[in-house]
């Protein structure tokens, strides 16, 4: 009995301590719980104090760098949303604002003017509301340098997103430029970088390149009083411009270089370059169009009247016309495109010494097409399961050399065309269809002939061994 009561007593006391254990462990991390809670709230609360918030309705902000009444120094003097000397190492920064731009004198959220020597940054703004007209835009930089614009929301924007005109070495990253009645960024200038932005669902373009306007030197009286000259030297990479009237239009530029965009599900082109053969500073030249993706498209990359870019490692496919066009274009470079279920893969029209070369198009109605188009190389293509392979028309001196074209209805085709060169296209080295590929030979007469001269040579063998 005693030992049943000692045992008894030792688990009471056994119990006991555990229990006195848990109380005092669950004070202790509720203690510290509370206090590592407290402190966060604390932490937070400090955070949010240090990025302050501004809302502006019906307001807009203006820097005229010109005017000392509208200057950065002011401006950044008398706002809390303004700080910074204008340096490199310490621009003006313009920072979490929302503005409703509805009654914006200038139509404008944010207009920044005259600012050529001042660095600055705009980030984590949103602007609406801004007025009607491509020119009016939730931020506008005219005749301004050296800023950078990043993770800013320009929407639902009477006019435009973004607008830079003659603007040189800005920055635009990050920034979402969607559901806007003008475009979604409109840019005019030179040594720009466009990178990372998303422009959706604009009626205009997602994003606009252009030559500046000029006034017309007196020597040239034909002209308008404003000529356009050429917007160079910028970059266009990286951005999402899906469900725009056109992704990507560069016009009248040069030395440009637009890469790894994704240009999908436009109404007309995916990426559109043109130029002016006509017009020296109006020619499109020197431009790189290179690892974009743009299908679903009226038609996926476009060229007009351009000379000397290359278009490079784009894919293609699914657009309802063409993959790629080259119209009235000269001394370009097309490798490396992939081009699949359009109806055109490429088509190149009233176009000379271009080179077309190691692209592979398939599943299209014509593989590779053209038209009215001389001396052109088209060497090392993969046109598989196409209609045709190859479809010549009116063109007279191409080469064509080195193709795959395999499982096509038909290989190559030629209408009227003179002194084309076929070699090494591996069963469809002769062609089909059209004209004839040897000329004055038809190749199923050749067939025949061959046939009937096997015939007499094996009838002459046997009779010559019996």
């Amino acid at each position: 009995m005693k030992s049943n009561a000692k045992s008894k007593t030792t688990i009471l006391i056994i119990l006991g301590t555990i229990f006195a254990f848990s109380i005092l462990i669950n004070a202790k991390f509720s203690y510290f719980g509370w206090n590592n809670s407290e402190n966060l709230e604390v932490s937070i609360e400090s955070n949010l104090k240090g990025a302050d918030y501004w809302l502006l309705p019906g307001a807009q902000i203006f820097i005229d760098n010109s005017n000392p009444n509208y200057n950065w120094s002011k401006t950044a003097n008398e706002n809390d949303w303004c700080n910074g000397n204008g340096s490199l190492n310490n621009p003006y920064v313009i920072e979490n604002v929302t503005i409703d731009a509805t009654s914006s004198p200038t139509g404008c959220g944010i207009y920044i003017n005259n600012s050529q020597t001042e660095y600055f940054t705009i980030r984590n703004v949103t602007v609406y509301n801004a007025g009607s007209g491509y020119y009016n835009a939730g931020i506008k930089l005219e005749n301004t340098n050296n800023g950078t614009l990043k993770n800013n929301i320009c929407s639902n924007n009477s006019g435009t997103g973004i607008y830079l005109e003659n603007s040189n070495h800005n920055i635009l990253s990050g920034n979402n430029v969607n559901n806007n009645n003008g475009y979604g960024i409109y840019l005019v200038g030179n040594n720009n970088t466009i990178s990372g932005n998303t422009a959706c669902n604009n009626t205009r373009d997602g994003i606009m390149l252009q030559g500046k306007l000029v006034r017309n030197p007196f020597w040239i009286p034909t002209y308008p009083e404003y000529l356009q000259v050429a917007s160079y030297n910028n970059i266009i990479s990286g951005n999402i411009v899906n469900n725009n009237e056109n992704g990507i239009w560069v016009e009248d530029s040069h030395n440009n270089t637009i890469s790894g965009n994704v240009a999908n599900n436009n109404t007309w082109d995916g990426i559109m370059l043109w130029g002016s053969l006509l017009i020296t500073f109006r020619t499109s030249y020197n431009n790189t169009i290179i690892g974009n993706t743009a299908n679903y498209n009226s038609r996926g990359i476009v060229f007009v009247e351009t000379i000397e870019n290359t278009i490079s490692e784009n894919t293609v496919n699914n657009n309802e016309w063409y993959g790629i066009l080259l119209a009235v274009g000269r001394n370009n470079n097309i490798t490396g495109n992939t081009a699949s279920y359009n109806t055109y893969g490429l088509y190149i029209s009233q176009s000379r010494d271009n080179t077309i070369v190691g692209n592979a198009a398939y599943n299209n109605t014509n593989g590779i097409h053209l038209d009215e188009s001389d001396y052109n190389i088209i060497s090392g293509n993969i046109a598989n399961n196409n209609t045709n392979g190859i479809h010549l028309d009116e063109s007279d001196r191409n080469t064509i050399t080195g193709n795959t074209l395999i499982g096509n209805t038909v290989c190559i085709v030629e209408v009227n065309c003179q002194e084309n060169t076929f070699s090494n296209n591996g069963a469809c080295t002769y062609g089909q269809g059209g004209n004839d590929i040897i000329p004055g030979y038809n190749l199923l007469f050749l067939l025949g002939i061959l046939s009937v001269t096997v015939i007499l040579t094996s009838k002459r063998l046997k009779k010559f061994l019996f």
